[in-house]
């Protein structure tokens, strides 16, 4: 067998300097890690590299060995003179590399945080598109919003919905005191609930509303301009000895014609005032109007809203009587 040559050594099948070879350092298979030399038979690093581990690294520039061995840089982020430092502009919040300029839960500064659908512009928190603001922390379009219809806090009610800013009746429906009315339903069996006498079914509501000239004062309804105890409005009261006339606390004999004064202090209109129909304390029931002085029944023109109407079987169709929405089956001759 060949032997080899001074200051070399059988390491298997070749000869190798066991002082310098990398892959046998000092002894055969002692492979020096990446980066590393061997030199006088001991791995080492050179120039401005240390051993982490069994490689040499930098630790001004390596990512895994940023300053120190095994302090990793996190994920976007550099070793820059031995410190992690984030890439392309960013800075570092709650551990994460990011864009305060963009970022929605960063915006502008670490951990502000972009609500409501707004995005972060330049880093600031903002509604972005045609018809969207800001309204209470959130972004909302103002052209459909039924809360926020055309301006914050301009809410839809009574059926309307918000229909290019502005809150409309659907189709077919038109815009009362009481909300979108496009015909009367069954006050019998209204939203699950039967409707007192003073009040009627808004089919389009699905919900029992006071009579047309009423208006909802706690469980009833009362009329503002005649009744001394709401008095233009519910709860304004008129002190003792003065009656209600047109909606002002005013003397007794201020009450004059058309108007009627009933228990001396409510000045009413006999001719169409429900809770008083014809005289003084005569209230029509449920499902009537006062008119001309008398009550009169009706019923529902379930799904119409002009006549005739089908659903009028024995009755007339009529144009709602006593200021009630659309039209209505009335028994008798129209008013």
């Amino acid at each position: 067998m060949c032997t080899c040559g001074a200051g070399f050594a059988r390491c298997g099948a070749a000869c190798v300097s066991l002082a310098s070879d990398n892959s046998n350092c000092g002894a055969c298979g002692n492979r020096c890690g990446t980066g590393a030399t061997c030199v006088s038979g001991v791995c080492g690093c050179t120039g401005a590299t240390v051993a982490c581990g069994r490689s040499c690294v930098s630790l001004a520039t390596d990512a895994a060995n940023c300053g120190r061995c095994g302090n990793a840089c996190a994920t976007g982020q550099s070793c820059v003179s031995g410190v992690c430092a984030c890439d392309g502009g960013r800075v570092m919040c709650g551990g994460a590399c990011v864009s305060l300029a963009t970022d929605t839960r960063n915006c502008g500064t670490c951990g502000t945080t972009c609500g409501g659908g707004s995005l972060c512009v330049g880093g600031v928190c903002a509604c972005t598109g045609p018809g969207r603001v800001t309204c209470g922390g959130s972004c909302v379009d103002s052209a459909t919003d039924p809360r926020n219809c055309g301006a914050c806090g301009n809410t839809c009610a009574g059926g309307t919905t918000c229909q290019s800013g502005a809150c409309r009746c659907p189709p077919g429906t038109t815009l009362t005191a009481t909300g979108c009315s496009g015909a009367i339903g069954n006050p019998g069996s209204c939203g699950g609930a039967q409707c007192r006498a003073d009040q009627y079914c808004n089919a389009t509501m699905n919900l029992c509303v006071c009579l047309p000239g009423l208006t909802a004062a706690g469980g009833r309804c009362v009329n503002t301009q005649g009744d001394p105890a709401n008095c233009g409005a519910v709860g304004n009261a008129c002190a003792t000895g003065q009656a209600c006339v047109a909606g002002v606390c005013s003397a007794p004999t201020a009450c004059a014609a058309p108007n009627t004064l009933c228990g001396g202090t409510a000045c009413v209109n006999l001719q169409g005032d429900p809770l008083n129909c014809g005289r003084c304390g005569t209230a029509c029931g449920r499902a009537q109007v006062c008119l001309l002085g008398q009550c009169q029944d009706y019923g529902a023109a379930m799904g119409c809203n002009t006549c005739p109407c089908t659903a009028c079987r024995g009755s007339t169709c009529c144009v709602s009587p006593g200021g009630l929405p659309g039209v209505a089956c009335v028994d008798g001759a129209c008013p």
